[in-house]
């Protein structure tokens, strides 16, 4: 929700003390110039100030994700997967050496982890078990035929 409170004169200094910051006001961006011109240093004009509140938060139900990952717009990248990769780490260490054992380790990896198929279906299709094992590959560097 968003609210706009009524104009007072203390909005106009807490936007000027608390929310810009001095520094990038003094720059020469193009921004910061405009923003100087708006400044009036003789006295704080009333000003509206914007609240706003969340009022309500969306949770992802186990049932929701499923499908969330069983999209095929999944863009599988080391970088914005990290702890999926730690949390196999301990799993297929050792069994980094070639695509086989790499693919066999993750493979039991997701089994341990995650239980059977009816607690996470969408980790326990082929292919995103394949797309998981080919992102651990490239994160240790090894070759995908």
């Amino acid at each position: 929700m968003t609210f706009y409170l009524a104009p007072t004169a203390s909005n106009y200094r807490e936007f000027f003390n608390r929310v810009v910051n001095p520094s990038w006001l003094t720059s020469s961006d193009p921004n910061a110039v405009a923003l100087r011109s708006a400044m009036q240093n003789t006295e704080a004009p009333p000003c509206w100030r914007v609240l706003h509140r969340v009022t309500f938060v969306s949770r992802v139900t186990s049932a929701s994700a499923a499908t969330t990952m069983e999209s095929s717009t999944i863009k599988w990248n080391p970088g914005s997967h990290y702890l999926l990769i730690k949390q196999l780490e301990p799993y297929v260490r050792g069994s980094t050496g070639n695509w086989p054992s790499l693919l066999a380790a993750v493979t039991t990896a997701l089994q341990t982890c995650y239980g059977d198929a009816t607690d996470f279906p969408a980790i326990a299709q082929g292919d995103t078990v394949t797309q998981i094992a080919q992102l651990m590959a490239s994160y240790y560097g090894v070759t995908v035929p």
